[in-house]
């Protein structure tokens, strides 16, 4: 076997990670996913939806040079997905729209909802919340609405075209508009949106084994996403709202649309 490995050393030059360094976590879950593969043990990707609209995924795809002599394997870097779920937190930062100009135009980008990314202003920013290096925005341009996940500054993980047709009201202070969610393993996560009557003062997400997730609400919208299943299953989670009134608990299925 040719052991001269000046050729290989030449493709350094194309990896797009070569100036950053995965954190201990990330290369947990990156030895676990090849160890899964290795064992014949990784499941199909699925997805599940519980209303009727759905989720645009955004996919990394990974390129595998072959050189006489040398083996290729899966690479020791977390996907999209990944990162978005290891740097997960249950606490977010809301951020004005300026702050998240980026991720509303990489959000815009892919046409979603009609929406115009070379149009894109701070102003449109309806909804940004962050949570590590993952924003859920949602970014209104005239009739054109959509929400997005997108970690970093430029990578959409997931978005989704939304109406404005079903406000919450006083008789009905919260709604659900979608919840769902999507990956398998490591990289499964949750996300929910909804509208909020201006009495809301808040609103959380709490999961069965009784963590208390903060959502963002603002400009009569709600959000959260937060790692695991939970969304992708009836009623696997408790939302609860906030007003001057009191606190209510409900199940999500109280909250959809019909209901």
């Amino acid at each position: 076997m040719n052991t001269d490995l000046s050729d290989l050393q030449q493709f350094t030059a194309l990896d797009p990670a070569a100036e950053r360094e995965p954190s201990q976590a990330e290369w947990n879950r990156s030895r676990q996913a090849v160890e899964r593969m290795m064992n014949g043990e990784e499941p199909a990707q699925r997805a599940r939806v519980l209303t009727s609209r759905r989720f645009a995924v955004g996919l990394v795809a990974a390129a595998a040079v072959a050189v006489t002599g040398v083996v290729g394997v899966p690479a020791l870097f977390p996907s999209t997905a990944e990162r978005a779920v290891a740097d997960w937190m249950p606490t977010p930062g809301s951020l004005t729209g300026a702050a998240v100009l980026p991720q509303a135009k990489a959000c815009a980008g892919g046409g979603v909802g009609g929406l115009n990314a070379g149009a894109v202003t701070p102003d449109q920013v309806v909804l940004a919340d962050q949570r590590g290096v993952t924003t859920q925005l949602i970014v209104k341009q005239g009739a054109a609405l959509a929400e997005c996940l997108v970690v970093d500054t430029d990578r959409p993980l997931a978005s989704m075209a939304m109406d404005e047709s079903r406000p919450a009201t006083a008789a009905k202070p919260i709604t659900i508009e979608t919840y769902s969610s999507r990956g398998e393993g490591d990289d499964e996560y949750s996300s929910v949106v909804g509208r909020i009557d201006p009495a809301v003062t808040g609103v959380d997400v709490i999961l069965g084994d009784g963590t208390v997730i903060r959502t963002t609400a603002k400009a009569t919208w709600w959000g959260a996403w937060w790692p695991g299943p939970a969304a992708g299953q009836v009623d696997a989670f408790t939302v609860r709202v906030h007003t001057a009134k009191g606190t209510t608990d409900y199940k999500p299925s109280q909250l959809t649309p019909g209901d």
